[in-house]
Formats: structure tokens, sequence, C-alpha cells
């Protein structure tokens, strides 16, 4: 792929003369890292030859193989005290902190949702109480974008959804998808989109479209964001919107892959040619401790297994395909499905099986595992302690600038 002539390769030194297409070949296979970033300093021409959106296509779509960088979201909750901690994860390394990007003017301590990623940039959504704030953030550049607050108006009844972030190929546009609604009693549900697109830095508002699902973070996947839900214990539908120019909506219902299982809402991964479903397997599960005045209420059922399936044809039921079916080890029981890799490694979140009538597992002792399906066997993730987990899992570093 030849790129513009305005951003021909950076220029060099008489007698010391490395052929173009070296260079280009050299830079595309480097891994990014703080290393490569500073390279745009060297120069103008290597500023912008780096920074032309030509050459930061080739270099995301020459990341073939499945990344094996996690970012994880730890929450951490003690009586009227909480926090949000961020962290970095290699599986060959132990968990590093990082200072997520906050807005000075906002709160210490605010309530930080994930709202997606795509080619390297994160989507938070900043919670001060009172409106959520969304920033983009690409962690390999340390660049930051802050979304100016929605100019339309919101009633005090309203409640927002799960908002997603997406990237539109054909505008080559990122946009963040916030679904807001109002229900009442007398009349039916309204529901609304507000839409920023990062390239024109505005927001745009689609008014009356149809309800989405709003118990998962959404997925986006060949220009369309995907939100999920299980309907009557048997049937997976997916919601979907299209980022693109077309804003057109869409629903798909798949039956679950097995039709006597009772299922709840399972953990996705959307990949380009098919899609890993972990479900938790109701049937034969831990009731709660009825006789326990303290913690009644508190404990909802649990799940014995936990069911891993791959649908090898999107929206095909029979090409639904069994690959595990995983099970508590004695010494921890698993809550939830935090996270599904690309070279899927699953990541739950447990707690030990000696807590399960303590306190401190109501406090949120939970910790972050994961299993590998080639050993069958689970890893504890050092030092990573909380109430609730994200896991993202299709981070690829990038150079992809919030301000080109």
């Amino acid at each position: 792929m030849e790129l513009p002539p305005a951003t021909a390769m950076p220029s060099q030194s008489p007698g010391h003369q490395i052929p173009d297409a070296l260079i280009t070949d050299i830079l595309f296979r480097l891994p990014l890292s703080p290393c490569t970033v500073r390279f745009r300093c060297l120069s103008k021409s290597w500023c912008d030859f780096l920074s032309n959106p030509s050459f930061i296509a080739k270099t995301l779509s020459s990341s073939a193989s499945p990344p094996n960088h996690q970012f994880l979201f730890e929450w951490i909750e003690r009586t009227e005290n909480r926090s949000v901690r961020f962290h970095s994860w290699h599986p060959s390394d132990t968990p590093e902190r990082i200072q997520l990007p906050f807005d000075p003017a906002k709160p210490r301590r605010p309530d930080v949702r994930f709202a997606g990623c795509c080619n390297g940039l994160l989507c938070l959504i900043q919670w001060d109480g009172k409106q959520d704030d969304p920033i983009v953030w690409n962690p390999a550049t340390s660049e930051t974008k802050i979304v100016p607050p929605s100019p339309f108006e919101r009633r005090s009844d309203c409640s927002s959804g799960a908002t997603g972030f997406g990237f539109d190929p054909e505008s080559s546009d990122y946009k963040i998808v916030r679904p807001l609604y109002i229900e009442s009693c007398c009349f039916r549900s309204l529901y609304f989109l507000e839409i920023y697109s990062l390239r024109n830095d505005t927001w745009t508002k689609l008014d009356d479209f149809p309800s989405l699902s709003s118990g998962n973070i959404p997925q986006c996947r060949m220009g369309k964001l995907y939100w999920w839900r299980l309907s009557g214990e048997r049937t997976l539908v997916f919601d979907s919107f299209d980022v693109g120019s077309r804003e057109a909506f869409g629903k798909v219902e798949v039956p679950c892959p097995n039709s006597e299982k009772e299922y709840s809402t399972p953990a996705c991964l959307l990949n380009e040619e098919s899609m890993v479903a972990v479900f938790p397997d109701y049937n034969g599960y831990e009731d709660s401790d009825e006789d326990d005045d303290e913690f009644e209420g508190r404990r909802e059922r649990r799940s014995s297994s936990w069911e891993i399936w791959v649908m090898l044809e999107y929206w095909v039921p029979e090409s639904w395909t069994k690959l595990y079916v995983v099970t508590s080890p004695a010494s921890m029981t698993i809550e939830y499905c935090a996270g599904i890799s690309r070279n899927l490694r699953f990541f739950f979140a447990a707690f030990a099986s000696d807590l399960m009538n303590e306190k401190r597992y109501y406090d949120g002792d939970y910790s972050l595992v994961t299993f590998e399906l080639e050993t069958g066997k689970f890893s504890k993730v050092a030092g990573i302690q909380g109430t609730r987990f994200e896991v993202v899992t299709n981070y690829v570093p990038s150079q992809v600038s919030l301000h080109n």
C-alpha cells in the first residue's frame, strides 16, 4: 500500500540511504511502545508519516494475531467509600496499575463505566451523580478527549441505558451511542439516542426508536453496535444499530443452544466470523441459605457450571457448537464471567469457598481468575480484588490520534 506523497518516508542523511519500502516494513512490524510513539518527535516528516491515517490503518490491519494484552477494571466498595482501579495486564506479567484520565473538574471518586474499545481507543463513562460524561482515551499515546456535554435537554425522569462505542469504517469516524428512555404508567415508554461523532466533535439525536437491551456493554462488529438480552430463558435477542450514515436499527433472535436448559443472559464475544458465548447453567444450581437472617435476600441463585458455546456461523442456530463445560473447583466458587478474549481466555469473578458464610463475601472479596481451554485449569490474577470486574479483552495498542 502506497502512502500519499504528502506523507512520504522521512528524509535520510546522504550516504545512509535505506530503501523506503524496508523502513516502512520495519515500522509496520514494530510493536507499539513508548519508544515508537516518540518517533513522532524526531522531525516533522516523521510525525506526518506516523500520524498518517493510511499508515495507522495498515498497522491495525496487520495486527492479525489475537491480543494478549488486557485492561482490567476493578471496583472497590467498602461501606460509603468506593473507588475504581484500572490495571494493564499481560498473562506473563503482574498487573500494572494505571491512572485513569479523569477530568480534574470532576469529583475525585466518580463512578466510571466502560463503554467499548475500538482500534486501541477506549471509551469510559464518568458519572458524578448528576450526568454521565464520556471520555475517549488512547492508553498507548496517552491522548485523551473529554467529550463535550450533549446540547439536548434531558427530563428529570430520563434514564440512560448501556452506552456503546463504535467505529464506522466508511467515514473512519468513531461514535458514542447513548440510549435514553423515559418510562411512565400513563404512556408507552419513549426511547431516543444521542450520538457523538469524534470526527465532527458534535452530538446528534434520534427520536422514537425501538428499545435496546441494557444489561451488557455493547460490542461493535463490522460497523454495527450490538446489545443482547435473553428472552424467555430460551431465546437470545440481539439489538443492533448501524453507526454509519444509515443509522439503521436491527434485531435478530437466535434460539439458545440447548432448548431443554434454563439459562440466563450469557457473556458474549462477537468476533469477525463467529460468536463465543458463556452460559450460566442454573440446572441444579446452589440455592441461597434462607435461614440466614443477616444475609437474607442478598444472595442470588448460583450456577453450578458454565457452558462455553461457539456459533460458527452468525445467526444460524444449527451452527452452535459446545466447546467446554466449566465447573468450579472445590477451592472456589465462580460468580460470573467478566470477559472473553479473542484467543479464548476466559475471565471469571470468583471467591474462596470457605468465605461462603462470611460477611467478607458480601463486602466484595472477589478474586479475578482466568480459565484456559487448552489446559482446563484456573489461574488467579495476582493483586486483583474487588466487588465487580470488567475486562477489556479486545485491546490492541495503536497510534490512532484523537486530534487528527
